[in-house]
């Protein structure tokens, strides 16, 4: 696979969400329109419209499930549950 054809198969999509905060949080590994790895993070209020996001890049797609379990590992301390 050449660095522009994008792998719809490795793409990953996370959700956590805290009910006693009525927050979520939900981060994407996928690739842009370079066929570049990133890190598409998003967070709010669950029930209303207030949120954020931000978008990293990372240098493979190795690299991006390492920024995952980090992600995985800050949401667990903060209180949130993984819904999907």
């Amino acid at each position: 696979m050449d660095n522009n054809t994008a792998n719809l198969d490795l793409w990953m999509r996370l959700r956590w969400e805290n009910p006693k905060s009525a927050r979520y949080y939900e981060a994407r590994l996928c690739q842009n329109l370079w066929g570049d790895w990133e890190i598409q993070l998003a967070w709010g209020g669950l029930g209303n419209r207030l949120g954020g996001g931000h978008c990293e890049s990372v240098g493979s797609y190795e690299d991006g499930l390492v920024s995952l379990e980090q992600v995985a590992k800050r949401r667990k301390q903060r209180g949130y549950r993984r819904v999907c």
